[in-house]
């Protein structure tokens, strides 16, 4: 997977929250009312070079580069690490204020 194909999936899963979430608050019939998130997970490879996988880690999902080494390092060293996960959740505690 190259790394437009990422930011493509990225920014997709972003716009399907943002429709699930506005369905949740009443925007759109919904048949469900339990929360769900996704999770982009890394996983080690014998193929991509660490300064490539940095690389995407910093410019594709917007990491810093303190935090692409953690995430990179992690996924070699354990087989996976999460990148980023969005919960259907987030701001729903400020409906109530």
């Amino acid at each position: 997977v190259d790394a437009s194909e990422c930011h493509d999936f990225l920014s997709t899963l972003k716009d399907r929250l943002l429709v699930a979430k506005n369905d949740k608050n009443g925007m759109k019939d919904s048949t469900s009312n339990d929360a769900f998130s996704y999770r982009v997970v890394l996983y080690n490879d014998r193929f991509n070079k660490r300064a490539r996988v940095e690389s995407i880690l910093m410019n594709i999902a917007n990491l810093d580069k303190t935090e692409a080494n953690r995430i990179m390092m992690d996924a070699h060293t354990k087989g996976s690490s999460v990148v980023c996960a969005f919960d259907s959740s987030i701001d729903d505690d400020s409906e109530g204020s």
